[in-house]
Protein backbone atom coordinates (compact mmCIF):
# COMPACT_ATOMS: atom_id res chain seq x y z
CA UNK A 1 0.00 0.00 0.00
CA UNK A 2 1.35 3.36 -0.95
CA UNK A 3 0.84 6.27 1.62
CA UNK A 4 0.94 10.40 1.00
CA UNK A 5 2.39 12.03 3.73
CA UNK A 6 -0.02 12.86 6.39
CA UNK A 7 0.84 16.57 6.50
CA UNK A 8 -0.36 18.36 2.88
CA UNK A 9 3.26 19.82 2.25
CA UNK A 10 1.64 23.35 1.43
CA UNK A 11 -0.70 23.76 3.78
CA UNK A 12 0.85 21.96 6.51
CA UNK A 13 -3.00 20.52 7.48
CA UNK A 14 -3.85 16.57 8.27
CA UNK A 15 -4.76 13.96 5.21
CA UNK A 16 -7.63 11.65 5.83
CA UNK A 17 -7.12 8.19 4.94
CA UNK A 18 -9.03 8.59 1.63
CA UNK A 19 -6.89 10.77 0.20
CA UNK A 20 -3.62 9.62 1.03
CA UNK A 21 -3.98 5.87 1.04
CA UNK A 22 -4.06 4.09 -2.94
CA UNK A 23 -5.73 1.43 -1.71
CA UNK A 24 -7.72 -0.30 1.16
CA UNK A 25 -6.64 -4.36 1.70
CA UNK A 26 -9.42 -6.54 1.01
CA UNK A 27 -8.37 -9.12 3.48
CA UNK A 28 -10.77 -9.14 6.66
CA UNK A 29 -14.03 -8.88 7.57
CA UNK A 30 -14.82 -5.04 6.72
CA UNK A 31 -18.57 -5.52 7.45
CA UNK A 32 -17.64 -6.91 10.89
CA UNK A 33 -15.85 -4.16 11.72
CA UNK A 34 -18.11 -1.46 11.07
CA UNK A 35 -21.03 -3.40 12.63
CA UNK A 36 -18.83 -3.23 15.33
CA UNK A 37 -17.34 0.41 15.20
CA UNK A 38 -21.36 1.61 14.78
CA UNK A 39 -22.94 0.42 17.53
CA UNK A 40 -20.01 1.79 19.36
CA UNK A 41 -19.79 5.30 18.20
CA UNK A 42 -23.27 5.38 19.25
CA UNK A 43 -22.40 4.50 22.66
CA UNK A 44 -20.03 6.70 22.74
CA UNK A 45 -22.41 10.02 21.86
CA UNK A 46 -25.97 8.44 22.85
CA UNK A 47 -24.67 8.22 26.57
CA UNK A 48 -22.13 11.90 25.95
CA UNK A 49 -19.03 9.52 26.99
CA UNK A 50 -17.17 12.55 25.15
CA UNK A 51 -18.91 15.24 27.29
CA UNK A 52 -19.90 17.15 24.26
CA UNK A 53 -21.71 20.86 25.32
CA UNK A 54 -22.64 20.90 21.31
CA UNK A 55 -23.65 18.02 19.51
CA UNK A 56 -24.54 19.76 15.92
CA UNK A 57 -21.28 21.38 15.92
CA UNK A 58 -19.61 17.94 16.79
CA UNK A 59 -21.91 16.95 13.59
CA UNK A 60 -20.82 19.68 11.10
CA UNK A 61 -17.15 19.90 12.38
CA UNK A 62 -17.59 15.79 11.11
CA UNK A 63 -18.95 16.66 8.09
CA UNK A 64 -16.83 19.81 7.27
CA UNK A 65 -13.12 18.05 8.30
CA UNK A 66 -14.34 14.21 6.47
CA UNK A 67 -14.52 16.40 3.26
CA UNK A 68 -18.19 15.83 3.41
CA UNK A 69 -17.93 12.09 2.94
CA UNK A 70 -20.45 11.86 5.82
CA UNK A 71 -23.20 14.38 5.62
CA UNK A 72 -24.62 15.64 8.60
CA UNK A 73 -28.77 16.57 8.84
CA UNK A 74 -29.48 18.37 11.58
CA UNK A 75 -33.60 18.17 9.32
CA UNK A 76 -33.65 15.05 9.11
CA UNK A 77 -35.44 13.75 12.55
CA UNK A 78 -32.49 11.06 13.26
CA UNK A 79 -29.97 12.36 15.95
CA UNK A 80 -26.44 12.82 15.48
CA UNK A 81 -25.34 9.56 17.31
CA UNK A 82 -28.20 7.97 15.33
CA UNK A 83 -26.43 9.18 11.71
CA UNK A 84 -23.13 8.10 12.32
CA UNK A 85 -24.35 4.89 13.93
CA UNK A 86 -26.47 4.38 10.83
CA UNK A 87 -23.01 5.57 8.55
CA UNK A 88 -21.15 2.84 9.42
CA UNK A 89 -23.61 0.03 9.54
CA UNK A 90 -23.27 -2.87 7.09
CA UNK A 91 -26.30 -2.80 5.84
CA UNK A 92 -26.08 1.29 4.84
CA UNK A 93 -22.82 0.73 2.85
CA UNK A 94 -24.54 -2.67 1.01
CA UNK A 95 -27.80 -0.40 0.01
CA UNK A 96 -25.38 2.41 -1.01
CA UNK A 97 -23.06 -0.30 -3.02
CA UNK A 98 -25.92 -2.04 -4.51
CA UNK A 99 -27.33 1.60 -5.67
CA UNK A 100 -23.63 2.44 -7.40
CA UNK A 101 -23.84 -0.95 -9.56
CA UNK A 102 -26.70 -0.03 -10.22
CA UNK A 103 -25.89 3.56 -11.90
CA UNK A 104 -22.73 1.96 -12.87
CA UNK A 105 -24.60 -1.05 -15.05
CA UNK A 106 -27.23 1.46 -16.25
CA UNK A 107 -24.43 3.78 -17.52
CA UNK A 108 -22.33 0.97 -19.40
CA UNK A 109 -25.08 -0.90 -21.12
CA UNK A 110 -27.70 2.06 -21.08
CA UNK A 111 -28.48 0.96 -24.60
CA UNK A 112 -29.81 -1.87 -23.68
CA UNK A 113 -32.43 -0.18 -21.39
CA UNK A 114 -33.46 2.50 -24.21
CA UNK A 115 -36.44 0.95 -24.69
CA UNK A 116 -37.10 -0.18 -21.20
CA UNK A 117 -39.15 2.09 -19.36
CA UNK A 118 -40.96 0.18 -16.26
CA UNK A 119 -39.02 0.55 -13.03
CA UNK A 120 -39.46 -3.63 -12.49
CA UNK A 121 -38.18 -4.10 -15.80
CA UNK A 122 -34.37 -2.12 -15.41
CA UNK A 123 -33.92 -3.61 -11.91
CA UNK A 124 -34.86 -7.27 -13.28
CA UNK A 125 -32.00 -6.31 -15.87
CA UNK A 126 -29.90 -4.69 -13.90
CA UNK A 127 -30.05 -7.92 -12.20
CA UNK A 128 -29.29 -9.95 -14.72
CA UNK A 129 -26.50 -8.38 -15.91
CA UNK A 130 -24.15 -8.28 -12.45
CA UNK A 131 -25.56 -12.35 -12.07
CA UNK A 132 -23.64 -12.97 -15.36
CA UNK A 133 -20.40 -12.51 -13.81
CA UNK A 134 -19.63 -10.12 -16.25
CA UNK A 135 -15.45 -9.60 -15.64
CA UNK A 136 -15.74 -5.96 -15.79
CA UNK A 137 -18.79 -5.81 -13.36
CA UNK A 138 -17.67 -7.99 -10.87
CA UNK A 139 -14.30 -5.73 -10.57
CA UNK A 140 -16.38 -2.73 -10.70
CA UNK A 141 -17.88 -4.47 -7.86
CA UNK A 142 -15.08 -5.20 -5.76
CA UNK A 143 -13.75 -1.30 -6.48
CA UNK A 144 -16.70 -0.34 -5.61
CA UNK A 145 -16.66 -2.08 -2.52
CA UNK A 146 -12.93 -0.74 -1.42
CA UNK A 147 -14.04 2.83 -1.97
CA UNK A 148 -16.65 2.54 0.57
CA UNK A 149 -14.36 1.14 3.15
CA UNK A 150 -11.93 3.72 2.53
CA UNK A 151 -14.13 6.40 2.91
CA UNK A 152 -15.37 4.97 6.16
CA UNK A 153 -12.14 4.60 7.34
CA UNK A 154 -11.35 8.33 6.43
CA UNK A 155 -14.09 9.29 8.59
CA UNK A 156 -13.24 7.28 11.13
CA UNK A 157 -9.85 8.73 11.62
CA UNK A 158 -11.51 12.35 11.08
CA UNK A 159 -14.13 11.46 13.88
CA UNK A 160 -10.52 10.22 16.12
CA UNK A 161 -9.04 13.89 14.98
CA UNK A 162 -11.51 15.93 16.34
CA UNK A 163 -12.51 13.77 19.49
CA UNK A 164 -13.13 16.13 23.05
CA UNK A 165 -9.74 15.45 25.07
CA UNK A 166 -11.50 16.50 27.94
CA UNK A 167 -11.38 12.83 29.11
CA UNK A 168 -8.56 10.99 28.34
CA UNK A 169 -9.72 7.80 29.17
CA UNK A 170 -12.84 7.65 27.67
CA UNK A 171 -10.69 8.47 24.42
CA UNK A 172 -8.45 5.74 25.35
CA UNK A 173 -10.82 3.02 25.54
CA UNK A 174 -12.27 4.44 22.43
CA UNK A 175 -9.10 3.24 20.64
CA UNK A 176 -8.46 0.21 22.20
CA UNK A 177 -11.73 -1.01 21.14
CA UNK A 178 -11.32 -0.12 17.67
CA UNK A 179 -7.64 -1.64 17.95
CA UNK A 180 -9.31 -4.77 19.14
CA UNK A 181 -12.21 -4.54 16.40
CA UNK A 182 -9.90 -4.75 13.66
CA UNK A 183 -7.70 -7.84 15.09
CA UNK A 184 -11.59 -9.12 15.44
CA UNK A 185 -12.38 -8.35 11.86
CA UNK A 186 -8.77 -10.04 10.52
CA UNK A 187 -7.82 -6.95 9.45
CA UNK A 188 -4.28 -5.82 9.26
CA UNK A 189 -4.49 -2.05 10.35
CA UNK A 190 -3.40 -0.52 13.44
CA UNK A 191 -3.42 3.00 15.11
CA UNK A 192 -0.43 4.54 15.62
CA UNK A 193 0.46 7.32 18.01
CA UNK A 194 -1.41 10.45 16.46
CA UNK A 195 -4.25 8.25 16.11
CA UNK A 196 -4.31 7.70 12.46
CA UNK A 197 -4.50 4.28 10.57
CA UNK A 198 -1.84 2.24 9.46
CA UNK A 199 -0.92 -1.14 7.75
CA UNK A 200 -0.16 -3.49 10.47
CA UNK A 201 3.48 -4.47 10.72
CA UNK A 202 4.66 -2.06 7.17
CA UNK A 203 7.43 -0.66 9.77
CA UNK A 204 8.73 -3.89 10.86
CA UNK A 205 8.69 -5.15 7.60
CA UNK A 206 10.34 -2.32 5.61
CA UNK A 207 12.80 -1.89 8.18
CA UNK A 208 13.99 -5.88 8.97
CA UNK A 209 13.19 -7.16 5.24
CA UNK A 210 13.50 -4.60 2.40
CA UNK A 211 15.96 -1.97 3.71
CA UNK A 212 18.67 -4.84 5.05
CA UNK A 213 18.12 -8.20 2.54
CA UNK A 214 16.61 -6.72 -0.79
CA UNK A 215 19.81 -4.71 -2.15
CA UNK A 216 21.99 -8.03 -1.63
CA UNK A 217 19.19 -9.96 -3.51
CA UNK A 218 18.73 -7.45 -6.00
CA UNK A 219 22.74 -7.26 -6.77
CA UNK A 220 22.51 -11.16 -7.37
CA UNK A 221 19.30 -12.42 -8.28
CA UNK A 222 17.67 -9.34 -9.27
CA UNK A 223 14.54 -10.96 -11.25
CA UNK A 224 13.80 -12.92 -8.10
CA UNK A 225 14.40 -9.90 -6.08
CA UNK A 226 11.59 -8.24 -8.48
CA UNK A 227 8.87 -11.12 -7.62
CA UNK A 228 9.64 -10.85 -4.18
CA UNK A 229 8.69 -7.26 -4.07
CA UNK A 230 5.45 -7.95 -5.95
CA UNK A 231 3.78 -10.36 -3.22
CA UNK A 232 5.10 -7.86 -0.86
CA UNK A 233 3.15 -5.01 -1.76
CA UNK A 234 0.45 -7.23 -3.01
CA UNK A 235 0.12 -8.50 0.72
CA UNK A 236 -0.23 -5.07 1.37
CA UNK A 237 -2.54 -4.06 -0.77
CA UNK A 238 -4.69 -6.49 0.36
CA UNK A 239 -3.79 -9.59 -1.80
CA UNK A 240 -5.17 -13.31 -0.37
CA UNK A 241 -2.51 -14.18 2.04
CA UNK A 242 -2.57 -17.99 0.36
CA UNK A 243 -2.17 -16.53 -3.12
CA UNK A 244 0.75 -14.21 -1.60
CA UNK A 245 2.31 -16.77 0.21
CA UNK A 246 2.43 -19.30 -2.90
CA UNK A 247 3.92 -16.52 -5.22
CA UNK A 248 6.44 -15.93 -2.56
CA UNK A 249 7.24 -19.30 -1.58
CA UNK A 250 7.86 -20.28 -5.82
CA UNK A 251 10.13 -17.41 -5.96
CA UNK A 252 12.63 -18.66 -3.01
CA UNK A 253 12.42 -21.87 -4.67
CA UNK A 254 13.52 -20.46 -7.30
CA UNK A 255 16.37 -18.87 -5.72
CA UNK A 256 17.15 -22.22 -3.81
CA UNK A 257 17.91 -23.83 -7.38
CA UNK A 258 20.07 -20.94 -8.37
CA UNK A 259 21.75 -21.14 -4.98
CA UNK A 260 22.41 -24.90 -4.91
CA UNK A 261 22.71 -26.02 -8.75
CA UNK A 262 19.60 -27.89 -8.45
CA UNK A 263 17.18 -27.48 -11.08
CA UNK A 264 14.88 -30.07 -9.25
CA UNK A 265 15.51 -28.46 -6.15
CA UNK A 266 12.09 -28.17 -3.70
CA UNK A 267 11.41 -27.61 -0.11
CA UNK A 268 10.27 -30.08 1.72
Amino acid sequence: MTNKDNKDRQSGNYIPWFLRSDDTPSSGDFQLFFDRLSHRVKQLLDCDEISSSDLPHFGHQLESKSRQKFLYNKDSGLSLPSQISDYFKSSTIKKQWKAEIGRFILDKYKAGFQDTENEDDVNKKINDLAKENNAVIFEHQKKSYSSLFKERLGVLEVLLQIFPQKNKKVFSDFTGDIKSYFAESGIMFDLDEQDQIKPLDAPLLQKEVIDDLLPRLQSQHPEIAKELVKAYRDMLNGESFDSVFFDAFAALEKLAREITGDPKFEFT
